[in-house]
């Protein structure tokens, strides 16, 4: 059976064991599994199943068929990563801040630290990047659309964002503005923590104490939930 992630739009193949979990609930109950693409949770009830035998293959469609959706932006530098000798599956940062001898400081930063940054071209690229696959670190710089955070459509985009996707993305606001691991700072601005550009050559050391604390907030939220498959 053909799954559909609600978070990532992915296709999941299900065996013969999930129908057989699925075929176990009584009305009420929902089954949660994790999503192998975008680790997001996804709820199942026994419907599913009805729904499948309801698609008949000899049932004429009149619809107007739903093209498929578009591939990973990020695959060619995914793949220049494994033909360079990077065989392991590297966590992603998204990183909106002009081109730079700065950007290039926090980029090796961010490397030295073992994640695989990634430039949007604009902030309409940024947000079909996030639409379309799973970055663990969102990085914009204050200035990236204007003179000052407040003209910055994309940190609009960032605070709206569903809760359920927004506590897997660590998210930093970078300018000279800020004062680096100010915590309250970066709560009034709902973001995970702010950074001062002076900074930038210590990026590895506070990106790792920022990731640390993240993980220590929410990771045994995840897990709870993760290890809620009956309700």
């Amino acid at each position: 059976m053909i799954i559909t992630c609600n978070h990532c739009q992915k296709k999941i193949t299900g065996g013969d064991k999930l129908r057989a979990s699925l075929e176990k609930l009584t009305p009420g109950q929902t089954l949660r599994l994790k999503c192998p693409h975008c680790g997001q949770p996804i709820s199942l009830t026994a419907d599913i199943l009805n729904e499948k035998q309801d698609a008949s293959p000899n049932r004429q469609n009149t619809s107007t068929p739903t093209p498929p959706p578009a591939p990973d932006p990020d695959w060619l530098d995914i793949m220049l990563h494994k033909e360079s000798g990077g065989s392991e599956v590297l966590p992603k940062a998204l990183i909106l801040m002009h081109d730079s001898a700065s950007r290039a400081t926090l980029a090796s930063g961010i490397e030295e630290l073992g994640f695989l940054p990634f430039f949007p071209d604009s902030v309409s690229s940024a947000k079909e990047r996030l639409r379309l696959s799973s970055y663990e670190m969102v990085i914009l710089h204050s200035g990236y659309e204007g003179s000052s955070l407040a003209d910055s459509t994309f940190h609009t985009f960032m605070r709206a964002m569903k809760m359920n996707r927004r506590r897997s993305i660590l998210y930093v606001l970078l300018g000279p503005e800020f004062h680096t691991l100010y915590d309250l700072e970066a709560l009034s601005l709902s973001a995970n923590l702010v950074m001062n550009e002076k900074e930038l050559p210590m990026t590895k050391t506070v990106l790792r104490r920022a990731l640390n604390d993240h993980r220590e907030l929410f990771d045994p939220f995840t897990e709870e939930i993760d290890n809620l498959t009956l309700q």
